[in-house]
């Protein structure tokens, strides 16, 4: 088996039988045979797995498991997987009908191929915007690459031996930190990282209504702040980065009440880009934390907005 689609799915009943059938009908799935969809239930409670009962053939697995996360979903599909390389594609997004054909195609060389990426159509209102893969930024080592949404890139088992696999416990920003760890892997075995200059997914992104809560706002803070700590050394050569980290975790401290640790990232994005007045900005506003509270409370659906144009802090 040359390659895995992991499709984690958590009550997806309504859109995970159009992800499958663009997968299903993959040339490497349909005649081939070289490829294999692994659909992972996290604790569904509407009916995701029967929701794709018709479309059950060979090659296409369903795991179940008690509820645990996205990022515990794809590495339950990773442990489960057969394929050399291994590709993550969300239970809401759909493939282009020559998806697999063309990544797939950017490994068959004499090198080394650790990692395909390719371009995704971003769906909004109504919109539809082609967004290519492009300079990943010094973090990343400069490649030019996209790792978010999931289905934007290929992935060699080895790769992912040498970088471990998801971090279950972020529930932000997960394949932007495990991209981190990929791209060092790749740079330190040499292994090449290739592109698709086109678009070759179809993200659904879903209106900024359907997010927010405590509960979402403590798991972007607990995210941003775990990769501020354990990729320092790789965003300490990223300013643009460091900083929209800091102020992601400033808002987000600030609407949960925490408002020490909201100055602190506040001064750090003010630090690390000192010419952009929108860090002075919120670190003066975190010195009156009433007013922080209620102004980032009634525009956190804008700092969404925003956050999903810069594409790399995605997901």
């Amino acid at each position: 088996m040359r390659f895995s689609v992991v499709v984690p799915a958590f009550n997806r009943s309504d859109s995970l039988p159009a992800t499958i059938r663009s997968l299903v009908a993959q040339e490497e799935f349909r005649r081939t045979r070289e490829m294999e969809v692994i659909v992972v239930d996290d604790g569904s409670t509407d009916g995701t797995a029967q929701s794709i009962d018709d479309l059950r053939t060979e090659g296409l697995r369903l795991l179940r498991q008690d509820n645990r996360g996205v990022s515990a979903a794809r590495n339950a599909g990773i442990e489960a997987a057969q394929g050399d390389y291994l590709a993550f594609v969300d239970s809401d997004d759909t493939v282009e009908p020559d998806w697999l054909k063309a990544l797939a195609a950017q490994t068959r060389t004499t090198e080394v191929v650790g990692l395909v990426c390719c371009g995704y159509w971003r769906v909004e209102q109504g919109a539809r915007t082609a967004v290519l893969p492009g300079s990943m930024g010094p973090a990343f080592r400069s490649v030019v690459g996209r790792f978010a949404p999931p289905g934007t890139f290929l992935v060699h088992r080895q790769v992912l031996e040498v970088s471990g696999t998801y971090t279950e416990e972020l529930r932000f920003s997960e394949n932007t930190e495990l991209a981190l760890r990929m791209i060092d892997a790749c740079h330190h075995k040499e292994w090449k990282i290739a592109t698709v200059d086109r678009p070759l997914l179809t993200y659904q992104r879903r209106p900024v209504a359907e997010y927010g809560g405590e509960r979402y706002f403590q798991s972007i803070l607990d995210s941003v702040e775990f990769i501020l700590a354990s990729h320092a050394d790789k965003l300490g050569r990223d300013s643009r980065m460091l900083s929209d980290y800091h102020a992601i975790a400033s808002v987000n401290a600030t609407r949960l009440g925490f408002h020490e640790r909201a100055r602190r990232h506040a001064l750090g994005a003010f630090k690390a880009e000192p010419l952009r007045a929108k860090h002075l900005a919120r670190l003066l506003m975190t010195l009156t934390p009433s007013f922080a509270s209620r102004f980032w409370t009634r525009h956190w659906p804008r700092q969404e907005q925003d956050r999903d144009r810069r594409g790399r802090l995605l997901g």
